[in-house]
């Protein structure tokens, strides 16, 4: 119990305050301890998990979409990776590159209303 709640705690931090980098792309630690979560706990205890960290992210000013991407993760990789540790890594490359980075790219230019003002411009 005390093990989940760290994870719990560590993903909401994670969701709460990102590292900002260049450009406008900003790296969060919460998948990491959802992942964590989601592989010692099971499925249910993971969404738990995803779904209290997008909470936070949403509390603390984090974009709306980002608490759906962080669901999905958990739910994909409960979903797909199976029993085995290794498959873990190898099936969330495969969800950020067909699932995560174009919902994101979509969320952040369609979905919130700035993709036709910028084909307007031009």
């Amino acid at each position: 119990m005390f093990l989940f709640l760290a994870c719990l705690l560590l993903a909401v931090l994670g969701a709460a305050w990102e590292l900002q980098l260049v450009y406008g792309i900003s790296l969060s630690a919460a998948s990491l301890f959802l992942l964590t979560a989601l592989r010692l706990f099971g499925l249910w205890a993971g969404l738990a998990a995803g779904a209290t960290a997008g909470a936070a992210g949403l509390w603390f000013g984090g974009p709306v979409y980002e608490a759906g991407v962080l669901m999905l993760e958990v739910l994909f990789l409960g979903l797909f990776s199976g029993k085995g540790r290794a498959n873990l890594a190898r099936w969330d490359f495969v969800y950020w590159i067909a699932v995560g980075l174009p919902l994101t790219y979509w969320a952040g230019t369609w979905g919130m209303g700035r993709g036709k003002a910028c084909w307007c411009r031009f």
